[in-house]
């Protein structure tokens, strides 16, 4: 199954595809293993500074030895991404998709950057993710901007078709980061949108939504949600952990520490995503 196909079930089945940020073998390995234990396809997303760090041919066959070990489904894409020279590397080596992200410009700049990206593309079978509007917060060094109350469902619906995109990401009341308080989602624009375009929808800040709302965004037939936030903190916490006794570390320990707490992290996720809009 390939990854377009996997948001057209996922929209259908009201189980969304979880986005995973990972940023090592350990934390992929974890993903990937949590995908083979619930059989359900999952999202291994890679920030900007990830693809830097490791280069985009070394994290395809980091995916590709992965999946062959643990012979999941899972689909590596690339998040929030403003500069062309990575999306090209990333598509070169093969990711499965891409998220341009051309929030910060007008209107009609997003929608000729974007579209063109897709253009590109389209022949590739290549997924490509897009957004209107930003989602506040901090995501990497991407940072959303003040509070505008979102964009409008007419806005949305137009966005998607003026630019062809496979996913869209929209300000729909959640945040990249922790929250201080719980977010005021909106749903009935979820629900509303999701009915009105052809793209999967996208919730940006899953890290720190509780099961009730992620059970009820699956009931809404978003296409994918993405973590990462929850998975940097469980990560650290893994590494503090497996070191905290030790006079002398042992890296192999921390990094299957690592491992575990990010596939059990992954499992938790998936199971309230299983639910498509039943109560837990």
């Amino acid at each position: 199954m390939n990854f377009k196909t996997a948001i057209l079930r996922a929209r259908s089945s009201g189980q969304p595809l979880p986005a995973f940020n990972i940023v090592d073998q350990a934390s992929l390995m974890g993903v990937v293993e949590a995908a083979r234990e619930m059989k359900r396809p999952v999202i291994a997303q890679v920030s900007v500074r990830t693809v830097q760090y490791y280069g985009a041919a070394t994290l395809r066959r980091m995916a590709d030895e992965a999946l062959e070990r643990f012979g999941s489904e899972c689909f590596l894409h690339l998040d929030h991404c403003r500069d062309d020279t990575i999306i090209e590397a990333a598509c070169a080596a093969h990711f499965d998709g891409f998220m341009i992200d051309a929030s910060d410009l007008s209107y009609e700049g997003n929608v000729r950057r974007t579209r063109e990206w897709v253009r590109q593309r389209r022949t590739r079978d290549v997924v490509v993710e897009g957004e209107l509007g930003q989602i506040h917060g901090v995501e990497e060094d991407i940072s959303g901007g003040a509070d505008s109350g979102g964009p409008t469902l007419e806005q949305c619906q137009q966005f998607a078709a003026d630019t062809g995109i496979d996913l869209l990401g929209a300000d729909i009341g959640t945040a990249h980061g922790l929250y201080v308080s719980p977010p005021a989602v909106r749903f009935s624009f979820i629900e509303e949108l999701v009915a009105r375009i052809s793209a999967g929808f996208v919730i940006h800040g899953g890290s720190g939504l509780d099961n009730k709302t992620l059970n009820i965004l699956a009931g809404l037939r978003v296409a994918k949600i993405n973590f990462s936030t929850e998975l940097k903190i469980a990560w650290g916490d893994a590494v503090v952990k497996a070191i905290e006794k030790e006079s002398v570390p042992e890296p192999l320990s921390v990094l299957q520490h690592a491992h575990e707490i990010i596939k059990n992290l992954a499992v938790f996720k998936l199971r309230a995503l299983d639910g498509g809009g039943r109560s837990l």
